[in-house]
């Protein structure tokens, strides 16, 4: 058996000894261990790809006999015992980096307890942790070890948790590095996007990892920044005296809102954005409004927004919800739905949080599923006040 140690470094280990744990984790021999030799490997590129190419094989055998878990192996990448060479062979995607949680609360976050985007629902519980559904697209539902989370962001792929210390977790696909936030600090409000995660700073400034073929990272210089969120390729920034800027693609106008005033929350949809005036209204770019997703001049009312691909959901002062835009799902039927204190928009469906911190929800039909998801069960869900 080889288990390497680190580059340049492998230790042979007698191959007649029984392990119940072998090298994906702490190892019981069953008997005491012959000393153990240590090589130099040899300096080749084609020695170092024979010795990655033995360890995956090893590897391999051993998940397919239940000796390891691909955790174990995610653990032994992180610790540097294997390359990433090794992870690819077997298939198994690179972990990402979390931060260390600090324990020292921040009381100037904003709680976020539902969130969702395209085939995706996450929830914030009462007790700190996470409740995603059950549709695990490239990780994005891997939530289980998630403590102290005050607010979330989801897209299709990821999740995206904030720390009540300011700190931020994430989980997902990371192919254009959406999930690049174990650096983040002073973090009081997040967002994610398409392509993209945004968080706002204590300060007022503003981070965004991921894809920037758009532009749509180029946020160095915004400041006074107290809201964001993230579209399909663009983000948006309410600032302080109620103005708002955005970055990114803007093919059809959904960057236009350099002429809003007295907005006090913003919603980044597919291709447009919505505004929240202080008097209740709406305002919308021109953005792409093939469904009718942008016709909201005639509400009022409003207290909170929420846009997904096609529909825009608004939270009325008196705890009922109104759409606009496709309802080929059913995402616009909320007529009935009262008791509602947040809300959020799917693709193809829509939520909302009650005062008892149960869920309503649309029909919704889950990227890899053609039954609704039921979240009649989710219970516990923290209440915004």
């Amino acid at each position: 058996m080889i288990k390497r140690i680190k580059r340049g470094i492998v230790l042979l280990l007698d191959v007649s000894i029984v392990f119940t744990i072998s090298a994906c984790g702490s190892s019981t021999p069953s008997r005491p261990p012959v000393q153990e030799e240590t090589v130099t490997t040899p300096s080749s590129h084609e020695e170092f790809i024979n010795e990655d190419e033995q360890l995956a094989n090893e590897l391999k055998n051993q998940l397919a006999n239940g000796i390891c878990t691909i955790e174990d192996i995610q653990n032994m990448y992180q610790n540097g015992e294997i390359s990433e060479e090794i992870l690819y062979v077997l298939g198994i995607e690179v972990p990402h980096t979390q931060s260390e949680y600090s324990g020292e609360k921040r009381n100037d976050i904003k709680i976020v307890s539902l969130a969702a985007c395209s085939n995706h629902l996450a929830g914030l519980k009462i007790d700190g942790t996470v409740i995603t559904d059950e549709h695990d697209i490239r990780g994005s539902c891997d939530v289980s070890g998630w403590k102290n989370i005050v607010a979330l962001a989801v897209s299709g792929a990821t999740t995206i948790g904030l720390r009540d210390d300011g700190t931020v977790i994430a989980t997902g696909g990371n192919e254009l590095g959406q999930c690049d936030v174990s650096d983040w600090t002073n973090i009081i409000a997040i967002a994610a996007g398409s392509h993209n995660t945004a968080g706002l700073k204590e300060d007022g400034s503003v981070v965004v990892v991921g894809e920037n073929i758009n532009k749509q990272c180029n946020v160095e210089n915004w400041m006074d920044i107290i809201a964001i969120s993230v579209g399909d390729s663009h983000v948006v920034g309410l600032k302080s005296d109620g103005t708002v800027v955005a970055t990114g693609q803007n093919v059809f106008g959904q960057c236009n809102v350099g002429d809003w005033t007295d907005i006090v929350a913003i919603s980044a949809g597919n291709l447009w954005t919505i505004g929240l005036k202080a008097d209740g209204t709406l305002v919308a770019t021109t953005g792409r409004n093939r469904s009718g997703q942008c016709n909201v001049g005639d509400l009022t009312d409003i207290v909170a927004i929420s846009t997904a691909v096609g529909h825009t959901l608004a939270l009325k002062s008196d705890g009922t919800v109104v759409a606009v835009g496709r309802n080929n799902e059913g995402q616009c039927d909320v007529e009935t739905w009262s008791d509602v204190v947040a809300i959020a928009a799917g693709t193809n469906q829509s939520f909302g949080l009650k005062t008892d911190g149960t869920i309503l929800s649309t029909k919704y039909k889950g990227y890899s599923s053609s039954e609704d998801i039921d979240v009649s069960d989710w219970s516990d869900i923290v209440v915004p006040h």
